[in-house]
């Protein structure tokens, strides 16, 4: 069962009663409690199995559909070194996960 927030951390009004000398330690301690936050979201997404860089990359084909575009294209594309995550093993194209989803999502390709 989830914690309701709200009966974890007070009010964000509370910070308004606070005296000015006090707020640099509260920042200061607000941003630890964020630091550990986003630890332990990345702790549980790694123990979960969802590992970005663990995870086979996407082949030609994947990487054509994700973009919507042909194969041919994104061959083509990756020749010229418009893909930059794109390599090149053997005959075939790979695309590492992390770095082919923040390419594609990239405002315009192509």
């Amino acid at each position: 069962m989830t914690p309701d927030p709200a009966t974890l951390l007070p009010p964000v009004e509370v910070v308004d009663a606070l005296p000015p000398d006090a707020l640099p330690g509260i920042l200061a301690h607000l941003l630890a409690l964020q630091a550990r936050v986003v630890a332990r979201i990345a702790m549980t997404a790694t123990s979960n199995g969802h590992d970005p860089q663990r995870e086979p990359p996407y082949d030609l084909a994947e990487a054509a559909r994700l973009l919507l575009k042909s194969a041919a294209w994104v061959r083509r594309h990756a020749k010229a070194g418009r893909i930059p995550c794109a390599k090149k093993h053997g005959r075939s194209w790979v695309f590492p996960r992390a770095e082919f989803d923040h390419f594609r999502t990239r405002r315009t390709i192509g």
